[in-house]
């Protein structure tokens, strides 16, 4: 049977632009959904092959390609007559049949793939979880359409097709006339201007004068006035491995040279059971999940972040690498990647509720270029650190963590300090599983006559933070199922390890719902707008 294949020049250079633009989509994308919501693929050997680093700038990247390559090829076969010819001749054998319905096909799902991939880079909230779902499907058929267009078309003479779609050059004459290169020349154009685009595009966090006479606490509680009256931004964030969403109210305020946030979302349980210890017959142990990997997520404090940068990137301005990302970094723990930047720096503040407790500061941190590795360190990091501190304020009850058997450093003074942790709350009733370093002495063999069943906390608070690590005032509070956080700071940064937050500064915040490191997130910032 004869195939009739059209102008080289319509082939080559649409199908070697949409073959590029499907496999780059399709892998940066895999990536992704396995990040996000398949992590037992994340140990799989094949997934070592999938595209690591700033995923998500280049899943954007390769989907305006896609973008700008189905508008030019619906103006030409417009232009062309295609659609005219296509029903003035319909298909008469079966092959040809399958591959037209087949086409049908893919002219739905990928204007509807590409639709749902705009509103998800836009930062839509409304029905934002089964936008993703549906990109997530509509992915996979778009997978199956390809497999069985390639099948219809390389089935009868897969040498000649092969030939046609991707090997035979057509002169340079014919390529400008074809005109196929405009995709190229949009798509290197919208990303040199990616920075202008998202700024143009992001939602602002409006952030007004205190009245004068008014005064704002950072106890977790906004019964002020001025809270009563300023309009929150809720921004939805997505929990990875998991269908959940969590919406996150933010408001903010100024007064004078101080910087006011205020921070709220749901959590239906106090999580205050840091990794706590348990006496068993052989010793102490630590009750844990997966801590050895640096990914606990059952017996763990709730904590919450917020990060800024003078950059709108999406993710973080970029501070988020998948898998091994550079090779200095290496592959982290959990298997998702590591958290740094090329070059500057991220300012981050990251909230802990039993670390943190008590303490009237959360710790402030940054994200910077990937620091060396340290040989013998539980964990490495990457770029993100604490700030200098000449004080530390906690400490692990353990010498060092093992999955079976600890010992811990210290033992209660009087062994009824124990007695409010035995029975682990997740409400109201919850408290924090730690103890001041000051009311403990050392272990001993001797001293360590608690009964098998015992629960201890391995959090030891020693001192207040000071210096950079303790520039942002904070006190979080839980009631009825959401925990509420407010933050102070100065406007002007006093530390090289932070950002001036200022009109125009970039944000983004992450929950942890009792987890150590698999947070709730979103792709695109709040710009601040003083007013």
């Amino acid at each position: 049977m004869a195939v009739r294949f059209a102008s080289p020049a319509k082939l080559v250079i649409l199908h070697w632009l949409s073959t590029v633009a499907l496999v780059m989509s399709l892998l940066t994308g895999l990536r992704l959904f396995i990040s996000n919501t398949w992590h037992a693929a994340l140990a799989a050997p094949w997934a070592h092959w999938l595209p690591a680093g700033d995923v998500f700038a280049l899943h954007v990247a390769f989907g305006w390609l896609w973008l700008v390559i189905v508008i030019v090829w619906a103006v030409r076969r417009y232009v062309s007559g295609a659609r005219r010819r296509e029903r003035d001749g319909p298909p008469t054998s079966r092959l040809a049949r399958l591959n037209l319905y087949t086409l049908r096909a893919g002219r739905i799902i990928m204007p509807l793939l590409l639709i749902s991939g705009v509103l998800l880079w836009s930062g839509v909230n409304l029905l934002r979880p089964w936008l993703i779902v549906l990109h997530a499907a509509l992915a996979f058929a778009a997978i199956l359409c390809v497999l069985v267009h390639i099948a219809g078309q390389l089935s009868a003479t897969w040498w000649q097709g092969l030939k046609a779609v991707y090997l035979r050059l057509p002169s340079w004459r014919v390529l400008a006339a074809a005109s196929l290169a405009v995709p190229l020349a949009i798509t290197a154009t919208a990303w040199l201007l990616r920075d202008t685009l998202n700024s143009a595009s992001v939602a602002d966090l409006v952030v007004r004068e205190v009245p004068a006479g008014q005064r704002l606490n950072t106890d977790g509680i906004l019964d002020e006035p001025f809270w009563h009256t300023a309009r929150p931004v809720t921004v939805v964030t997505r929990v990875p491995g998991s269908n959940a969403h969590v919406p996150v109210e933010i408001r903010a305020a100024r007064h004078g040279l101080v910087i006011y946030f205020a921070f709220s979302w749901e959590d239906p349980t106090q999580s205050l059971a840091h990794l706590p210890l348990i006496k068993t017959e052989a010793g102490w142990k630590v009750l844990h999940d997966d801590a050895a990997q640096n990914d606990e997520r059952s017996w763990y404090e709730d904590k919450f972040a917020v990060i800024f940068s003078d950059q709108p990137d999406i993710a973080g301005n970029s501070s988020f690498h998948f898998g091994t990302g550079k090779p200095d970094t290496g592959r982290s723990e959990s298997l998702r990647g590591a958290h740094f930047v090329e070059s500057g720096l991220v300012d981050m503040w990251h909230w802990k509720a039993v670390r943190n407790h008590g303490y009237g500061v959360l710790d402030d941190s940054h994200f910077g270029t990937p620091y060396p590795r340290v040989p013998g360190e539980p964990r490495y990091t990457a770029g993100y650190k604490a700030d200098p501190s000449q004080t530390k304020p906690v400490s692990s009850n353990y010498l060092w963590f093992y999955d079976d058997i600890v010992q811990p450093k210290r033992l209660p003074n009087d062994p009824a300090q124990l007695e409010p942790f035995q029975t682990i709350h997740d409400d109201e009733n919850a408290v924090p599983f730690a103890l001041s370093w000051y009311e403990t002495t050392p272990y001993t063999a001797a001293d360590d006559t608690y009964p098998v069943g015992t629960l201890m906390p391995s959090v030891l608070w020693i001192t207040n933070p000071d210096t950079d690590r303790a520039d942002a005032a904070a006190h979080g509070r839980w009631e009825n199922g959401r925990w509420t956080l407010e933050v102070a700071r100065g406007i002007k940064a006093e530390s090289g390890f932070d950002l001036d937050i200022t009109d125009g500064t970039y944000l983004w915040v992450a929950t942890f719902d009792h987890a150590q490191a698999n947070h709730s997130y979103h792709l695109r910032p709040l710009r601040i707008r003083f007013k």
